[in-house]
């Protein structure tokens, strides 16, 4: 399998609910993920099944059943995360992703 499968089962351990999406793409996989947003999961045998279908996937967290709350800031645009807590965050090229999972 690929990064991406494992960065898929990886989160899926931690409880997180996994989306199918397009090859290289932000929308639900339409063949993986009939359900669209509902199609998301946590079981490993699902997600190896979805991989191993379609191994060049891209994958999503479906937020809310993670109970996940995202903060999608663009720095490009003046977006700041003065004020945010502290937490989990991910900076990509252009954005710094932040979230807090609700409990």
């Amino acid at each position: 399998m690929n990064k991406i499968y494992n960065y898929a089962v990886t989160y899926a351990a931690l409880g997180f609910k996994i989306l199918p999406l397009g090859i290289a793409a932000k929308q639900p996989h339409k063949k993986l993920a009939p359900k669209g947003l509902y199609s998301a999961t946590d079981d490993i045998k699902t997600i190896h099944k979805w991989f191993s279908i379609e191994p060049d996937i891209n994958i999503g967290i479906a937020c809310k059943p993670s109970n996940l709350v995202v903060f999608d800031v663009d720095l490009r645009n003046g977006g700041t995360t003065d004020g945010l807590a502290d937490t989990r965050r991910i900076k990509t090229a252009f954005i710094i992703i932040t979230g807090l999972r609700l409990i």
